[in-house]
C-alpha cells in the first residue's frame, strides 16, 4: 500500500508541476492549446492520488475471494459514481466539471473503500485478524 501511495503522489506531482512538458511529449502543442491544457492536467492527474488505492484494494478484494465487494467497487468506479458525475458536474462547472469527475468518483470510492475495510476490521476477531495478517506477510 504505500509503494502505491507513494506513486500515487509522484505521478500527481509531475502532473502538477509539468503540465506542458507531458502536453509536448504526445504531440506539438500550439500556443492556444498550451494555455488551456495545462489545467486539464492538473486537474486530471489528481485522479492518480486514488486510483493506485482503489486498484489495489479491488485486486486484494478479488484475491480474498470477495469477490462481490471487489465488483461492486469496480462498478462504482467505473460506471456509476464517474457517469453521475460527468453528468452532474458539467452542469455545474462547465467544462471543468468534465475534467473533475473522475478525481471526484476515484476519491468518493476510496471513501467507501476505507470504509469498508475499517467496517472489516472492526467486525472481525482479534485471533482472525492475527492469522490475516500472517498471511500477509
Amino acid at each position: 500500500m504505500t509503494t502505491v501511495i507513494l506513486m500515487g503522489i509522484l505521478f500527481t506531482s509531475i502532473g502538477l508541476l509539468f503540465p506542458s512538458e507531458i502536453i509536448r511529449l504526445f504531440m506539438t502543442a500550439t500556443p492556444e492549446f498550451l494555455a488551456i491544457a495545462p489545467s486539464i492536467i492538473r486537474i486530471y492527474f489528481l485522479t492518480f492520488l486514488f486510483m493506485g488505492v482503489n486498484v489495489l484494494c479491488t485486486y486484494y478484494l478479488q484475491s480474498i475471494l470477495k469477490t462481490k465487494m471487489s465488483l461492486t467497487l469496480a462498478f462504482l468506479r467505473g460506471f456509476v459514481i464517474s457517469g453521475l458525475l460527468l453528468n452532474i458536474l458539467p452542469v455545474m462547472l462547465g467544462i471543468r466539471g468534465v475534467w473533475s469527475a473522475m478525481p471526484l468518483s476515484e476519491c468518493i470510492v476510496t471513501v467507501i473503500v476505507g470504509f469498508y475495510f475499517l467496517y472489516i476490521h472492526l467486525h472481525t476477531s482479534p485471533k482472525k485478524r492475527d492469522v490475516n495478517s500472517l498471511l500477509q506477510q
